[in-house]
């Protein structure tokens, strides 16, 4: 199964960028993190002060982080 991911990772980034996308990420992490600066901030500011919105939120936020741990490891 895991052969099977990477290949489909290798495929991807071969029809794409021609080049790991960590790769990148690692040359120009602004291409990561203003993004999703920009994200959050936006969903903060559009979300109601209520317990759920918070709930989403903070699911928001540890998904990008658990994402750009995994792009920048």
């Amino acid at each position: 199964m895991l052969e099977l991911i990477a290949e489909a990772y290798r495929w991807l980034w071969q029809n794409t960028t021609g080049r790991p996308f960590t790769d990148i990420m690692r040359e120009q992490p602004e291409l990561f993190l203003l993004p999703a600066i920009l994200v959050l901030a936006v969903t903060a500011w559009k979300l109601p002060r209520k317990y759920w919105a918070r709930a989403v939120l903070l699911y928001l936020g540890v998904s990008i982080g658990f994402v750009g741990g995994h792009i920048f490891w």
